[in-house]
C-alpha cells in the first residue's frame, strides 16, 4: 500500500467547488475558437475569455473603420501562436503584446495591450488553451489589472505588428 500525500489538499483542505471549462463555454464566460484557432496553428481546442473577446476581437460592424471580428480575432490568435512559437523554453503560459484599435475609440490610435495564453489540463477532453488579459479571477474591473496599455510603438518590428493596429 502506498501512502500518497496531496499536498495540495493538505494546505488548502477539501474542495468544495469546481468550475469547468464546459460550465463556463456553457455560461458564456469562455468562448470557443477553436475553428479558427487551428487555421492560426493551435493544435489543441482554444477558447478565450470573455474580456478578451469583448475587448480586442468583437467589432461591431455599423464601427466600420477597416476593422472585422475575424480580423481582430485572428491578430489575437495568430500572435498567441507566434509568441509561443518564438518563446525562449516552452511553456504552458506565454505573454505578448497586441497592438490593437480600442472599441470604445474606433478613430483613435492603437494601443498596445499585454495578453497571455495558457494551456490548462482538464480531463479527457484534451489541454485547452485560453488566451486572457489580466487576472483571470478579476471579472468586476473595467481594466483588469496586468493589462497594461499603452500608445502603440510605431518602431515595432512589422512581424510583432497585429493586422489591427494598422
Amino acid at each position: 500500500m502506498t501512502d500518497e500525500r496531496d499536498p495540495m489538499r493538505e494546505l488548502f483542505g477539501e474542495v468544495i467547488h469546481t468550475y469547468t471549462r464546459a460550465q463556463a463555454l456553457a455560461d458564456g464566460s469562455l468562448i470557443d475558437v477553436t475553428e479558427t484557432a487551428a487555421e492560426a496553428g493551435f493544435r489543441l481546442p482554444v477558447a478565450v475569455t470573455r474580456t478578451v473577446w469583448l475587448r480586442y476581437c468583437e467589432w461591431p460592424e455599423e464601427l466600420g473603420t477597416g476593422q472585422s471580428t475575424e480580423g481582430r480575432l485572428w491578430d489575437v490568435l495568430w500572435l498567441a501562436v507566434w509568441a509561443a512559437r518564438t518563446a525562449a523554453e516552452p511553456s504552458a503560459r506565454i505573454t505578448y503584446t497586441l497592438g490593437v484599435v480600442p472599441v470604445d475609440d474606433p478613430e483613435g490610435d492603437p494601443v498596445d495591450v499585454r495578453l497571455w495564453a495558457a494551456i490548462t489540463g482538464e480531463g479527457a477532453g484534451g489541454a485547452p488553451a485560453h488566451p486572457r488579459t489580466g487576472d483571470r479571477f478579476s471579472r468586476r474591473s473595467a481594466a483588469p489589472s496586468g493589462a497594461r496599455r499603452r500608445p502603440s510603438a510605431a518602431g515595432r518590428p512589422a512581424s510583432a505588428r497585429s493586422r489591427t493596429s494598422g
